[in-house]
């Protein structure tokens, strides 16, 4: 890693808590993936409403909000020791058996999960893991959802962990991603097991990712809490 990558767009001032190879490596991180497009950047969570919509002749401005932050909601949930690709197939199913088979012309929207099928669900999920499990979990979101949230998803990550399967995780990336609220930092098991292997937390004491979380929340920037995760 040369100087000239090392200083490659990266501002952030040496704090005293700070590991002592955070920055080499954070900044030689940050400027590899400038360089590339990963499927996290086109069937991520946070892009696949825009993905699947647009596959149904659904252009992103005229998406919803409520849509989009349910999408995403599902989207996450769906996710979890799932390939982003896989996630993709799933959300793509169930658009289009809301738009073919249930004549809703937005595809995934709070009114179409509450009518459809558990069963028919799962099947359409199939190839995501623990797909039983989550067709359950999204019902049950869904129902909630209408009954306790005025039909969105909550604004904050109480009423986002109350939900059915969903975890820190999954709560603050939709926090930010559907809201711009950046309140806990999303740590999935690659930033957990690469903060591991780096020494910025003890692994020894953080056994789960939410640990993790809660070791880096303790040092790392706030600036820096909406972008470590990509």
């Amino acid at each position: 890693c040369t100087n000239d990558e090392m200083n490659t767009d990266f501002s952030i001032k040496p704090q005293p808590n700070f590991p002592e190879n955070f920055i080499p490596i954070y900044s030689r991180v940050k400027l590899m993936r400038s360089k590339i497009v990963t499927p996290v950047d086109t069937v991520g969570c946070a892009m696949l409403p825009i993905t699947v919509n647009e596959k149904f002749g659904i252009l992103k401005d005229d998406i919803r909000p409520q849509d989009y932050r349910l999408q995403l909601l599902m989207a996450l949930m769906l996710s979890s020791q799932t390939k982003d690709e896989t996630n993709a197939k799933a959300m793509h199913n169930v658009m289009k058996y809301c738009i073919e088979e249930m004549n809703y012309p937005r595809g995934i929207v709070l009114e179409s999960l509450l009518k459809i099928d558990e069963e028919v669900l799962d099947s359409l999920i199939h190839p995501v893991g623990f797909h039983s499990r989550k067709a359950k979990y999204v019902k049950l979101t869904v129902q909630k959802l209408l009954e306790e949230f005025d039909s969105d998803v909550p604004t904050d990550i109480q009423g986002l962990i109350s939900l059915p399967g969903v975890g820190p995780k999954m709560g603050f990336l939709t926090l930010q991603k559907a809201w711009g609220v950046v309140g806990g930092i999303g740590v999935d098991v690659h930033v957990d097991r690469l903060c591991k292997m780096w020494k910025w937390v003890d692994p020894n004491k953080c056994k789960t990712p939410d640990h993790t979380r809660k070791e880096l929340e303790k040092w790392l920037p706030h600036e820096l809490w909406y972008e470590i995760n990509p």
